[in-house]
């Protein structure tokens, strides 16, 4: 997983909304609502809001972008960024299997788990066009092997060719042709 596996859980006044102390906790006991400490150069454990002080964070995981994004009181993070020279105190909007990370590692194990329904056709499709476009370029090898040896005179063959040379030429055209990958 990218995002960190433990955090720094503040305990805030609930009337003055001063530090009163902190603790390193498992970033899956976290919950909505939580205020964490995110120290220079850690990942941001959740996603959630910035409540006191500022930073740069590199968002290049989740949004591409190449220069870190500048955040400050009220400004969101997102749960795996790498937090940048400054201190940050967020309070957890999303935590756990409901990050933007989680998300998205959710998705993309989805997507790879399951086929789409033109990939199911087209499987279908390939299982009988192969072996028909095969079985026609042995048709056309065998019959332009026919032809060079029994029909054909030597004259009517390009010149230092052998006529099983000419047949397999012919064969592996007509795969080529249908099947640009073979």
């Amino acid at each position: 997983s990218l995002a960190p596996k433990t955090a720094l859980l503040v305990q805030l006044h609930p009337v003055t909304g001063a530090v009163q102390g902190e603790q390193e906790v498992e970033a899956g006991l976290l919950q909505v609502g939580d205020v964490v400490r995110v120290v220079p150069g850690t990942a941001v454990p959740v996603d959630g809001e910035v409540v006191a002080g500022s930073s740069h964070v590199n968002e290049a995981m989740i949004t591409g972008e190449a220069l870190p994004v500048t955040k400050g009181p009220g400004a969101t993070v997102i749960g795996g960024t790498v937090n940048g020279p400054g201190m940050l105190m967020v309070r957890a909007t999303r935590v756990g299997s409901e990050t933007t990370l989680s998300s998205i590692a959710r998705l993309v194990a989805e997507s790879q788990a399951s086929k789409a329904p033109v990939q199911a056709v087209a499987d279908r499709i390939a299982s009988y066009f192969v072996p028909v476009v095969v079985l026609i370029a042995l048709c056309v090898g065998a019959l332009w092997a026919v032809l060079a040896y029994e029909v054909l005179p030597p004259s009517a063959l390009p010149p230092a060719t052998p006529p099983y040379l000419l047949a397999l030429l012919h064969a592996i055209s007509v795969l080529v042709i249908a099947c640009p990958c073979a």
